[in-house]
């Protein structure tokens, strides 16, 4: 997805750099998309974030209380266990 912001058309770098001729740089047309690039993509992430963010939802109340219900009845049991044993 970032390469299709910055580089839509596939261009290749052209631009060689005088001090180490293995290095190639893009034009401008290329390399001043990258700020747009970045900001696009902030703006994506940021979205999924406050979408997740607003799908987390707390368990009702009422699905709680058989679970601790049984949970503090074997607290008691094993307490009394072993205060006997």
């Amino acid at each position: 997805m970032s390469t299709h912001l910055v580089n839509p058309n596939g261009d290749s770098p052209d631009l060689t750099d005088p001090a180490n001729p293995d290095i190639n740089f893009y034009e401008w047309d290329v390399a001043g998309r990258v700020p747009y690039m970045i900001r696009t993509l902030v703006y994506i992430w940021a979205g999924l974030a406050l979408i997740g963010v607003l799908l987390v939802e707390r368990k009702p109340n009422g699905a709680d209380s058989s679970v601790s219900q049984q949970s503090d009845s074997e607290d008691v049991n094993v307490a009394e266990t072993e205060e006997y044993g």
